[in-house]
């Protein structure tokens, strides 16, 4: 079968490392939003690589209750977002499903892996 990898953000970072690897048989396209195979300048990359790093040092220092605080304290409150998602009807399900069983440490880790 014919694999159609669609991804957001890290997401499509991941997408984008998983079709580099696949049999080009394999792969029917890629859908990529808010992502990208990194970043060129090298002054920009160090900036992100130390922004990365430092949040993924927060990251594992966090339970998973002080993780979903900090999702809503400052990660969706984060211009990014625009300021309101958290006003959103849907924002505490989407939440919900964010933190569910997830493992701050393991969110850390993926920030490591595919960062710059």
């Amino acid at each position: 079968a014919r694999l159609l990898l669609v991804g957001y953000s890290m997401g499509g970072r991941v997408a984008l490392q998983l079709a580099a690897r696949l049999p080009p048989p394999r792969l029917a396209g890629l859908v990529i939003l808010s992502g990208s195979p990194g970043l060129d300048d090298g002054a920009l990359r160090e900036a992100r690589l130390s922004r990365d790093v430092a949040l993924a040092a927060r990251l594992r220092a966090m339970t998973p209750p002080h993780f979903d605080e900090w999702l809503r304290r400052e990660w969706y409150r984060a211009a990014l977002w625009g300021g309101r998602l958290q006003e959103h009807p849907s924002f505490e399900r989407m939440l919900l499903r964010r933190t569910d069983g997830a493992q701050p440490r393991d969110r850390a880790a993926s920030l490591e892996r595919e960062s710059v």
